[in-house]
Formats: structure tokens, C-alpha cells, sequence
């Protein structure tokens, strides 16, 4: 490389690449074997591949969750689903806490080693605990959690208050309730009462899923050095 360039990764296949200088660079792998990469110093254009090894596997957790909803006994499942796939839990909306422990085995955690948390699908939002340690809030679709700090080889516990949204309570409804006498000083005492798209509320069908859906996966990624020779 020219000896005061600044240089650029133009393309590579690594998950992520990290401090970039005249020597090389620092990645982020998440599969094993052979990796690519063009970097280019504003005079040339280097091309290389490396192949990297000893990532252990996409760890899915499973096995036995307990769920708690409040003010009822905790239940166990052994697959996790929607809400409205239980008639019990059909018209539910509020928070419910899932509680499973997970061995994770020491390859996991070693130094270069970084890993992250996919909850999967969720309904709605999703509050997550490692160990009693807060990890994140999960409310929009594909987010991953840094779990470093959080995390140990052996035995671990997670836990996800997962909360819904309001229409699984209404849709079970036969009609509005009155406003309450102790909010009506504030909001009054006026009810809906011709309106075609509130009506349509009640018995709304087909429920949005509701609850933990996952698949719960653990996603290792490994820091590698890369030496750029011209």
C-alpha cells in the first residue's frame, strides 16, 4: 500500500469490519472458511481472501419456559406460540413473564468470541433479562442484543416480560364498558355510540400474535485480524 494513504474496505463478505489501517484490518466473521475482501488505498486495489476457522455454531435455546400471567399459576410449554392459540389466553392483553435456563458451553465465551441475542418474533415488545441483568428492549422486528457482561458458560437464565397490545382485550368484549366513575371528571361520561369502525373492535378477528414466538437464537461472531499485503 502507498505508505501515506488512507485506506477502504471496497467489499468484503465478513459480518462487520473494524478498525481499518495501513496494516490490515480487524473483522467480524460469523461463519467459518473462506472470506473475501478488496481494499483500496486511493493509488491500488488490493484483493485477498482469508479463511478462518473455530466459530462455534448458532446456539438455538429451548426447552422447558415458564410462563406467568398475572394473577394465575405459573404454566409450562414446551413449544412457544401465541396467546391467542390458548382459549385461556385468547383475549388477554397485558404483560406476561417467560423464565427458561440454558447451559451454554465454554466455546461460547472465549475472549474473541462476541455473542448476541435473537428473540425471533414477538408480540409486541418484549423487556429481556440474562441473570438478572437487563440486556435490552426488543420493539421492532430483527433487533439483536449484545449479551457481553450478561453471559456465562454454565448454566444461565433468561427472562422476557412480553407485553400486547389492547385489541385482544377489546376484541373479547360484547360491548364498551362505561367510563369509570372515578375517571369521569376528567373524561366525562360520553360513550360511542354510532360508530361503525369502534363496533368493528368487538370480535375482531383475526387476533395479531401475542406473546414470545421466537425461535430463540444465540449468534456467536469472532474478531479476526487481517493483514493486507500489496
Amino acid at each position: 500500500m502507498k505508505e501515506d494513504a488512507v485506506p477502504h474496505v471496497l467489499h468484503s463478505d465478513f459480518f462487520d469490519v473494524l478498525n481499518v489501517d495501513r496494516q490490515g484490518f480487524d473483522a467480524l466473521i460469523n461463519h467459518n472458511g473462506r472470506h473475501t475482501y478488496r481494499v483500496y488505498d486511493s493509488v491500488t486495489t488490493v484483493s485477498g481472501e482469508v479463511y478462518a476457522e473455530g466459530l462455534p455454531a448458532v446456539y438455538g435455546i429451548s426447552g422447558d419456559w415458564d410462563v406467568e400471567f398475572p394473577g394465575m399459576p405459573t404454566v409450562r410449554w414446551l413449544v412457544l406460540k401465541s396467546w391467542t392459540e390458548e382459549e385461556n389466553w385468547r383475549h388477554f392483553s397485558g404483560t406476561a413473564r417467560y423464565a427458561v435456563n440454558f447451559n451454554l458451553p465454554e466455546t461460547y465465551c472465549e475472549k474473541d468470541v462476541q455473542l448476541r441475542l435473537s428473540l425471533g418474533e414477538v408480540g409486541v415488545i418484549a423487556d429481556i433479562r440474562i441473570n438478572g441483568k437487563p440486556v435490552g428492549v426488543q420493539w421492532r422486528t430483527g433487533q439483536t442484543f449484545d449479551l457481553d457482561g450478561v453471559i456465562k458458560s454454565g448454566e444461565n437464565r433468561l427472562e422476557v416480560d412480553v407485553t400486547n397490545t389492547l385489541i385482544n382485550r377489546v376484541s373479547g368484549l360484547e360491548a364498551f364498558p362505561e367510563v369509570p366513575e372515578a375517571l369521569r371528571p376528567f373524561f366525562g361520561t360520553g360513550m360511542i355510540t354510532s360508530s361503525h369502525a369502534a363496533d368493528a373492535l368487538l370480535g375482531f378477528e383475526p387476533l395479531p400474535p401475542s406473546g414470545l414466538l421466537g425461535p430463540v437464537t444465540i449468534y456467536p461472531y469472532k474478531k479476526i485480524c487481517v493483514e493486507v499485503v500489496n
